[in-house]
């Protein structure tokens, strides 16, 4: 098995299901050809979906359109608009289920679950902790079974979109409970364990999210163990209620890679009131994350919850993911489904496959 580690793909998922959500709950849009193809990622790997040429708007008393032509993608389109030119937002259930399997697997085609999941657990155990592998194993598990539910031949089977984020959330939620089981997270952290894949004399990013589920400001700061590695200034901020906030943690260049893991504390606590604090954007804000923690702390209104976090610097070369462009930017068509979260330019993603 070669590619993108499970913590990535799980991460796209999860993007590409968000940007479902909004076009089917908030746009009312069916987009009819979601595919691998259709899937672009921005430079911090979020994915966003295009092309909507043959998109169709469902009115407010709609439920399906009937049309007799069909454009779609062989492979991707359901059964239902394939055979009998019925358009539902079900129709985009199926097509998403067909690329997570294909995100996961490897390929369309039905697998056998057992070896998938060996599979992934081998894959697992070579790259993470014991309590990591146990977590991002039941995730891959979830998953797999999501997408098959997303295939179902019989459309009423197949779960809403809706209900697909909500199994993510739910799946997320059980990931800190299992990592942290005597305390009560506010920020879904992913992942647990930073991977810089190293190349000398090269600064080094990993991204690191931070999902507040919770319906108040979240204040935020990771501090490296070992300062001189990583730039600082960027490291705090503030995650809004019902948000992902993507955090960029950056490794300075250096000539070999590190020997050793490194870790890192990250702080955080609800924001009450109109307590204002530095976004990021706005440069060094040590002193006053420094203030706010220790206020926090003094007071004893709200807890400060710590969670370590452990750093891999790869060797070189062993990151086979690719990201290869293959779009006519003159003839793309693309809406961006994540608003909140901008970007420069698109990239296709090339799914990696599982031997």
């Amino acid at each position: 098995f070669c590619g993108l580690e499970w913590h990535q793909r799980y991460i796209i998922i999860k993007g590409i299901c968000h940007g479902l959500r909004h076009l089917h709950e908030e746009q009312k849009i069916i987009h009819m050809d979601l595919k691998p193809q259709n899937i672009l990622m921005d430079p911090n790997m979020v994915p966003k979906i295009t092309d909507f040429g043959l998109s169709r708007l469902i009115g407010i008393q709609q439920s399906r359109i009937i049309t007799m032509n069909n454009f779609g993608t062989l492979g991707y389109m359901a059964p239902e608009y394939s055979h009998h030119g019925t358009i539902k937002f079900k129709s985009d259930i199926y097509s998403l289920g067909v690329i997570l399997l294909e995100l996961i697997t490897g390929t369309r085609m039905p697998p056998n679950i057992e070896n998938v999941h060996k599979n992934w657990k081998n894959r697992l155990q070579e790259t993470l902790s014991y309590s990591s592998v146990e977590a991002s194993y039941k995730q891959v598990k979830r998953c797999v079974q999501v997408a098959l539910n997303c295939m179902e031949t019989d459309s009423e089977k197949r779960p809403s979109i809706g209900e697909i984020v909500k199994i993510l959330n739910e799946i997320e939620t059980g990931y800190e409970e299992d990592e942290t089981p005597t305390s009560t997270q506010l920020l879904c952290i992913h992942p647990l364990e930073l991977r810089f894949p190293f190349k000398p004399n090269h600064s080094i990013t990993c991204p690191l999210h931070l999902t507040n589920n919770t319906d108040h400001r979240v204040a935020f700061r990771l501090q490296p163990e070992r300062l001189e590695r990583y730039f600082t200034e960027w490291l705090c901020g503030v995650a809004p209620p019902r948000s992902t906030y993507t955090l960029i943690v950056t490794m300075r260049d250096r000539q070999q890679s590190l020997p050793a893991t490194d870790e890192f504390l990250i702080e955080q606590s609800r924001l009450r009131g109109e307590t204002e604090l530095k976004d990021i954007s706005q440069g060094k804000a040590e002193t006053e994350y420094d203030n706010f923690f220790t206020e926090v702390k003094e007071k004893g209104v709200d807890p400060v919850l710590e969670q370590t976090l452990t750093a891999v610097c790869d060797p070189e070369g062993n990151i086979t993911a690719e990201i290869i462009s293959t779009v006519d930017f003159d003839k793309m068509v693309s809406m961006d489904v994540h608003p909140t979260k901008p970007w420069d330019y698109n990239k296709p993603f090339q799914w990696s496959h599982m031997h």
